[in-house]
């Protein structure tokens, strides 16, 4: 869809020009101190929705009265590519895909993984962030 190339060319666009690596160094320090990027002006005569579940940081997470957060990022780059304003909707993991395909919202950054149930329903993007899980044991 148009929607999924514009997003594509963001994400290549970000891992290009140096944004990936701060968004990185920003919510995930390895000192320890986020540093939470200024929010994006965004303008234009349409608005994304978002769809998040702001419980998974510090990829999505409520500081103060504001989602904050990597893939919130990420969703500013996304509507600020498209022309766009953002709304971002928090709302329960299970009920992300339900509320893309009933048109509730445009698209969807929550952590969530490529599955082939999911396949079946809605399209992914290129990934942007990968993550090695482990088993950890006491010394």
């Amino acid at each position: 869809t148009e929607l999924v190339d514009s997003i594509n060319k963001t994400i290549e666009k970000i891992k290009s020009n140096g944004d990936y690596e701060y968004l990185v160094a920003s919510f995930m320090p390895i000192d320890g101190q986020v540093v939470i990027p200024t929010d994006l002006e965004l303008t234009g005569n349409k608005t994304l929705k978002l769809g998040t579940n702001a419980a998974f940081p510090p990829f999505e997470y409520v500081e103060g009265s504001k989602i904050v957060g990597f893939d919130i990022t990420m969703g500013q780059k996304i509507a600020q590519d498209a022309g766009a304003k953002l709304e971002v909707v928090d709302m329960a993991f299970d009920s992300l895909i339900p509320a893309l395909a009933s048109g509730a919202i445009d698209f969807i950054a929550a952590g969530m993984s490529v599955t082939e149930e999911r396949k079946k329903n809605v399209d992914f993007s290129v990934p942007y962030f990968e993550s090695e899980q482990v088993i950890i044991i006491r010394k």
